[in-house]
């Protein structure tokens, strides 16, 4: 039986998602000392989920009849996830430090105004020195008339924008739900978390591993918070050792920084994943560093960008894709046809009916389009834009649903980086170049991408019998309400406080990191990359060539989807934490089977919620004092 989504539970997360937003911006932006969006589990989210089950046990206790259920929980929590996903580090935060960044650091030298500034439209950017520069040095208001003018039309364009994109997800993860969470029965590994956590069944809590590896995960993080809070306390290192500073000898020290690192929060999220996704996780990061060093050995290394790991790994983000639409090409095909009152799939108890998810994804897709056109490219930079978008949007979605990864970072396989690296700017055009530069801050990094978000809802809206069409009702009042507080609350902390004065300087960095991308790709015209473009075939057939082989030979360990991951910063940091929930996993199985991996199950849904309640208590630590103390992740 269906149950409809509760008022109180939609009162308490409007309530909440300024406070979420607050507490994100803060510690990612003003103090840049934890990033809870890093990793695929916001462990903001947790938090705030334990501190609701906390109180409802004190409620169950006086008026049971008053406490949350399980679906009120989840439907907070989703809203934890929604806004996190929205002010996180690689959505709001870069898209802000975006909008002012030229006018305030364009002089008579860069020539930035001829080179980009007065080829933009005035609503992409802030185009007023007065407003650009009190952004950075605070002391003032943003809602005041002279500096909030400036921002309603970028903000007003922006904000449309954002919308429409979450909607066109919304429609696409409407047509992939069936296929991924009914026929393909993907396990979703993430979603587990919360739900083992809120079942009121659950005899979780009194599980005596589940204290043990919460103990474990908490200590760990305040132990090491200490030795960063007090630089003489004895703690083991686990923060910077780096092999690549012992392997000082060619063709070994082509590796580069390899570090030692490891992470509870990680370790308990890839322990809940399939033993070949971490496996492959390390696995391949291994063979990533091994190809550097044997080109070095062969002395190829000297090409430009040997050996093109950003593209190989897009080859793969297009292999995920092309076999997702493959193995649900029947159900997709039914989908169609029902659009169009032929027979088909029944579209009862799906978020929406299947002809306004086709037809508003389709409409959708064009909207984004149009809007990439306004900014000056064009119509077949735009359609390759916006598509690779979602391709990639659409394999960080199935990676998670499938296997859970801990971490998609993609920041160099994004689509306009492989635009522009490999089909060459001077190819592009100046118009182009700078309309796909427009898009960076939502493909830089893909780490608090919208559309697993809310396909993982979806799934908690299954498991939990939440009827799915309120369930996408609230997504996306859950998203314009986290898009209005993000730009209320950020803009006006930027400009009482100031990026560049009483702030991190994060926000300035990544405004450079943004402009001088672009004002090198202008400056410096590039021709197609032919090498990189036979990287990124060479990736989508060894994609189709693992898959295949996952297919013919039972139990074959490699698993394609931690290839496209290998592009990753990130993956520095994790891959040794992979290697211990892979290690650990196995150790249990081998010896322990299926009733002994139930059993750790608890311990490492310990270390998780352990080390996000160990992380938390440092973030509220830093914001207290004033300044960063220590990070979970990275």
């Amino acid at each position: 039986m269906k149950s409809a989504v509760t008022a109180r539970s939609v009162i308490i997360s409007v309530l909440l998602i300024p406070v979420h937003i607050w507490w994100i911006h803060t510690v990612e932006a003003v103090l840049y000392s934890v990033s809870p969006t890093a990793l695929s589990v916001f462990f903001t989210s947790v938090f705030i989920l334990l501190c609701l089950m906390l109180l409802n046990a004190g409620v169950k206790k006086v008026r049971p009849e008053k406490a949350l259920s399980q679906r009120e929980l989840l439907v907070i929590y989703i809203a934890m996830n929604v806004s996190g996903a929205v002010i996180g580090h690689d959505f709001m935060h870069v898209f802000l430090s975006d909008m002012c960044h030229p006018l305030r650091y364009a002089t008579a030298e860069n020539n930035w105004y001829n080179l980009f500034i007065n080829k933009m439209p005035d609503w992409s950017v802030v185009k007023d020195k007065a407003a650009a520069d009190a952004f950075y040095t605070g002391g003032a208001s943003f809602f005041q008339w002279k500096i909030l003018k400036h921002w309603l039309g970028p903000l007003s364009m922006w904000g449309a924008f954002m919308m429409i994109l979450f909607c066109t997800m919304l429609c696409v993860n409407t047509i992939l739900r069936r296929q991924w969470t009914e026929n393909e029965k993907l396990s979703f590994p993430l979603v587990g978390i919360p739900l083992e956590i809120t079942d009121e069944k659950t005899k979780l809590f009194s599980n005596r591993f589940l204290y043990a590896g919460i103990f474990i995960g908490a200590a760990f993080t305040v132990i090491q918070g200490l030795n960063g809070l007090f630089p003489s306390f004895p703690v083991l290192d686990f923060k910077t050792v780096d092999l690549g500073r012992y392997l000082t000898d060619p063709p070994l020290n082509a590796m580069g920084s390899t570090p030692v690192r490891l992470y509870p929060l990680a370790i308990g999220i890839i322990f809940m994943a399939p033993a070949d996704l971490s496996f492959s996780y390390w696995f391949f990061y291994l063979f990533m560093k091994a190809q550097f060093v044997l080109g070095a050995a062969a002395g190829i290394n000297n090409i430009q960008r040997f050996p093109f790991i950003p593209e190989q790994c897009f080859g793969f983000i297009l292999g995920i894709f092309v076999f997702a639409l493959y193995s649900g090409r029947a159900e997709f095909r039914r989908i169609f046809l029902s659009v169009f009152g032929k027979k088909g799939n029944s579209d009862s108890g799906e978020p929406m009916d299947y002809r306004h998810a086709v037809w508003g994804m389709l409409l959708g897709l064009l909207c984004l389009m149009l809007f990439s056109r306004a900014l000056g490219t064009s119509c077949i930079v735009a359609a390759a834009a916006v598509g690779g978008y979602f391709i990639i949007s659409i394999a960080i979605t199935r990676t998670r649903a499938e296997l859970g990864a801990p971490c998609h970072e993609i920041n160099q396989s994004a689509i306009t980086y492989i635009m522009l690296q490999n089909l060459g700017t001077a190819t592009l055009g100046a118009q182009n170049v700078i309309g796909l530069q427009h898009f960076y801050f939502f493909n830089r990094c893909y780490r608090t991408n919208m559309m697993p978000v809310q396909m993982e809802s979806l799934k908690l809206s299954q498991e939990t019998g939440l009827d799915k069409r309120k369930t996408a009702g609230i997504l996306m009042l859950f998203s314009f309400l986290s898009v209005a507080s993000g730009f209320v609350i950020a803009l006006s902390r930027y400009y009482s406080l100031g990026a560049a004065a009483n702030m991190n300087d994060i926000t300035i960095l990544l405004g450079s990191e943004t402009y001088g991308k672009l004002e090198s790709f202008l400056k410096n015209g590039t021709i197609p990359d032919w090498n990189g473009i036979a990287a990124v075939a060479t990736g989508f057939i060894g994609c189709a060539l693992l898959g295949i082989a996952r297919l013919r030979i039972p139990g074959f360990p490699l698993n394609p989807v931690a290839y496209a991951m290998m592009s990753s910063y990130q993956t520095n940091n994790l891959w040794v934490s992979a290697f211990a929930a892979w290690l650990f996993k196995v150790i249990i199985l081998k010896y322990g089977g299926l009733k002994g991996f139930s059993a750790a199950l608890p311990f490492f849904l310990g270390l998780i919620i352990g080390d996000a309640l160990a992380g938390t208590f440092w973030s509220i630590i830093s914001i207290i004092l004033g300044f960063p103390v220590y990070s979970v992740f990275p």
